[in-house]
C-alpha cells in the first residue's frame, strides 16, 4: 500500500488544482482510504482513465504551465512532430478556416486570384504599348507645324494625362 495524503496535499503533490481533486473522487477516479487518498494507486487510475480525446488538452496546459515558469521560452500549444490526433485535427481545421477566409477575401474583392492579376498586368501592358506606339502618328502633325518649345511640351504633356487617365480608369474597372 501507497502512501496517503489529504486531497489538498495530492493536489500539490501531483501539481494541479484543488477543485481537480475534487472532480476526479466525484468521477470516481480516486482511490479512497480512511478520507485519504491512496497516492500511488490514485495515480494509476487517473492515468488507466483518461480520456484520450484530451491528450492534446493536456499537453497544452504542461505546456503553458511551463511556458509560465520559463517565460522567454515560446511554446506551442500543440505537438508539432506531427504523430499526435489533436496536432492533425488542428492542423485540417486551421487550413479550413484559412480557405474559408481566403474565398471571403477573393468575394469581397480584397483578395485576387493569381491567374487573375496576370491577364489584368497583361491587358495592361498591351494598353500601354498601343498607346505608346501611336503617339507619334497622333503627335507628329500637331508638332511639326509648332515651333514654340513651350506648345511642344504642353502637347505631349496632354497626350501623356490622356494615356495615364485610361490607364487608371481600366484599373479601376478591372478592380471593380
Amino acid at each position: 500500500m501507497s502512501q496517503s495524503l489529504t486531497q489538498a496535499a495530492f493536489a500539490e503533490e501531483i501539481g494541479v488544482k484543488r477543485s481537480y481533486i475534487t472532480q476526479l473522487k466525484k468521477e470516481g477516479r480516486l482511490v479512497m482510504q480512511d478520507g485519504k487518498v491512496l497516492v500511488d494507486e490514485s495515480i494509476e487510475l487517473i492515468n488507466n482513465t483518461k480520456d484520450p480525446s484530451k491528450a492534446g488538452v493536456v499537453a497544452r496546459h504542461a505546456k503553458e504551465r511551463e511556458s509560465k515558469q520559463e517565460p522567454a521560452r515560446a511554446i506551442e500549444a500543440i505537438d508539432d512532430d506531427g504523430s499526435s490526433f489533436n496536432f492533425w485535427k488542428t492542423k485540417n481545421e486551421k487550413r479550413k478556416f484559412l480557405d474559408a477566409d481566403r474565398e471571403s477575401q477573393v468575394r469581397s474583392k480584397e483578395l485576387f486570384e493569381v491567374a487573375d492579376v496576370k491577364m489584368a498586368v497583361l491587358d495592361s501592358d498591351a494598353i500601354i504599348r498601343n498607346r505608346l506606339e501611336s503617339m507619334p502618328d497622333l503627335l507628329a502633325p500637331q508638332l511639326a507645324i509648332e515651333s514654340d518649345e513651350h506648345k511642344v511640351r504642353l502637347l505631349l504633356m496632354d497626350q501623356i494625362e490622356w494615356l495615364l487617365s485610361e490607364l487608371s480608369k481600366g484599373f479601376n474597372e478591372m478592380s471593380a
